[in-house]
């Protein structure tokens, strides 16, 4: 399996998606509620981060 897909919970009813590309070595964030879960499971798996993707866009985002 070339690729890892996280789900990752974040406030109390939103989520964030980490996609991983092992053979490639990459790293994709889609959407970011907020920081700290998606911060933490990025150095549990020891990857780096390469490109974010927001598909939308809430004011209430920005403030977490």
């Amino acid at each position: 399996m070339h690729t890892e897909i996280h789900t990752i919970p974040c406030l109390q009813d939103n989520y964030a998606y980490i996609i991983h590309n092992h053979k490639r070595n990459e790293t994709f964030l889609i959407d970011a509620p907020e920081s700290f879960p998606i911060i933490t499971k990025i150095e549990e798996k020891n990857w780096k981060l390469n490109k974010i993707v927001f598909t939308h866009h809430i004011l209430l985002h920005q403030s977490q």
